[in-house]
């Protein structure tokens, strides 16, 4: 009896303990994980729960087909980046290079920050999130596929290979650059049809959450205060953004129908907003953790599913 007490006061102790930590971490980006927990609800209620929502992003693919078929550029661009062997260099990639520079421990926590926004994708997509069918459409499909896994692995894995480079002039181009690049190939499965554009958006949506918590954690690691307190505001911004006309097209007789018969113009539209949406919402997750020429730690920004590589329409990647 006294051993079994003396492991539940253990146990219970260890609880306590793991509780404050983690209160400890959310608790400074508590407004960024819920502008963008309501961002990513918003987007599955407006676009994919609504007829008129689903009629709008079904346009938006429609229109990629009317407008080029399936362009080089966005075959080539994911046949590099999302192939069968991108997932261990995305996680290796931090690991590796925070051997490199002697910050294993912030590598470990980068790549674990990888890992758990593909996986937190993963799960909403196959067990949360439900498609129903409001529009029956045989070119396009009916499959759930929000968030997109891809979108996910790009974005996460670019974020984290960022902020493991060095402080320098040098690197800079290349820090912000990756990002970018993650975001062109997001736009890139909406050209090939592989993801509608609230997959993508979502996929931004639920990286970004993690990164923030990635820096608040470091920032505890580290000792530093480098959380961006206007993440959050940008955040509820972009939902703003994008969520507002999704609304008014899902409330208003006949606005829905009107917009989904121009589907080459949805999908212009679409890249366009999802391209700087994506930004907005992007532009504070590079966490900061790289060192400086002394060797001391100090702050920089931080902030899987790999997809097919044959065309199918809105894939659930």
């Amino acid at each position: 009896m006294g051993n079994d007490s003396a492991m539940s006061r253990s146990i219970e102790s260890v609880a306590r303990a793991l509780v404050g930590a983690v209160r400890l971490v959310v608790q400074p980006v508590l407004g960024t994980i819920a502008a963008a927990a309501a961002a990513l609800l918003g987007l599955y209620v407006t676009a994919v729960c609504t007829t008129g929502g689903q009629l709008v992003e079904d346009a938006a693919v429609m229109g990629s087909d009317a407008a080029h078929g399936d362009p080089q550029w966005a075959q080539t661009l994911l046949a590099t980046l999302a192939n069968d062997r991108a997932i261990v260099v995305a996680v290796a990639a931090p690991l590796v290079l925070g051997w490199l520079q002697r910050r294993l421990l912030v590598g470990v926590v980068i790549a674990v920050t990888v890992l758990a926004a593909n996986l937190t994708t993963q799960i909403l997509k196959a067990f949360v999130f439900v498609r129903p069918e409001l529009v029956v459409n045989p070119e396009v499909g009916t499959g759930n596929s929000l968030p997109s896994g891809t979108v996910t692995f790009l974005l996460a894995t670019a974020l984290g290979v960022a902020a493991m480079l060095p402080v320098s002039r040098a690197w800079r181009p290349v820090a912000v650059g990756l990002p970018i690049l993650a975001i062109a190939g997001g736009c890139a499965t909406i050209a090939l049809d592989w993801h509608r554009p609230a997959d993508v958006l979502a996929g931004v949506l639920v990286v970004v959450a993690w990164f923030a918590i990635a820096q608040s954690a470091l920032d505890r690691l580290l000792g530093t205060s480098r959380v961006r307190r206007s993440m959050g505001v940008r955040v509820a911004v972009a939902g703003a953004v994008v969520l507002l006309p999704l609304a008014v097209i899902g409330v208003v007789p006949g606005v829905a129908q009107a917009v989904a018969a121009q589907s080459i113009a949805v999908y212009v539209v679409s890249l366009l907003a999802v391209a700087a949406v994506s930004l907005l919402c992007v532009v504070d997750s590079l966490p900061r953790t790289s060192v400086d020429r002394s060797g001391q730690d100090r702050p920089r920004p931080v902030s899987c599913d790999a997809a097919a590589h044959h065309r199918v329409p809105v894939a659930v990647h």
